[in-house]
């Protein structure tokens, strides 16, 4: 995958031409997004070809946003403070938090958590632990902070990693799995 374009051109999906005459500092934050990480990351979220999806993490803490932000991994260009300010960051971290991360997550009721519980026990545990801890370096840990999107665990379960059995699961029933490891932070979240 080839790093996200917006250093060599900007694309501008939302119209934020509209926005010519206006010193990027007084962008809104959803402006912001548009401006900066819609090309890459899409207008919603959704992600592109040449960035992840920002909707299916059950949460994007600030801190995490700003390293991700300023460092530029994998496939990220990084952004000095001279293209995005701090306080333009801490918007945008708001912004992505509030109005971004989470929207392309499916409720699930209690059965469906349990069906989760019950396919991480009989696919998931043997290696990573009973709460994704990781198991004698054999399993490494996947209760992580913050949690793995809904693409990512899918992503992971499907791709072909040293040690990692295929698993004969759907990608729905990957989406329970994903949902009861989420449940995991929701609850460090609620304590």
């Amino acid at each position: 995958m080839e790093r996200c374009p917006r250093r060599t051109r900007r694309h501008d999906p939302a119209g934020t031409a509209a926005h010519a005459g206006r010193a990027t500092a007084q962008l809104t934050a959803a402006e912001l997004f548009v401006f900066r990480c819609a090309e890459c990351h899409g207008t919603q979220g959704e992600g592109t070809a040449e960035a992840p999806p920002l909707n299916d993490f059950l949460v994007l803490p600030p801190e995490f946003i700003e390293s991700q932000v300023r460092s530029g991994p994998e496939n990220m260009s990084a952004f000095t403070e001279a293209e995005i300010s701090a306080e333009q960051l801490t918007l945008l971290s708001a912004h992505i938090q509030a109005e971004i991360a989470g929207t392309n997550l499916v409720s699930v009721d209690e059965d469906q958590l349990e069906q989760g519980r019950q396919l991480w026990r009989d696919f998931c545990m043997e290696c990573h632990g009973a709460r994704g801890q990781g198991k004698n370096d054999f399993g490494p840990p996947l209760n992580v902070w913050p949690p793995y999107s809904v693409t990512g665990i899918i992503d992971g379960a499907r791709l072909p990693l040293p040690d990692m059995p295929v698993l004969s699961v759907t990608d729905d029933e990957l989406r329970l799995i994903a949902a009861f490891m989420h449940s995991w932070a929701a609850n460090s979240i609620a304590e």
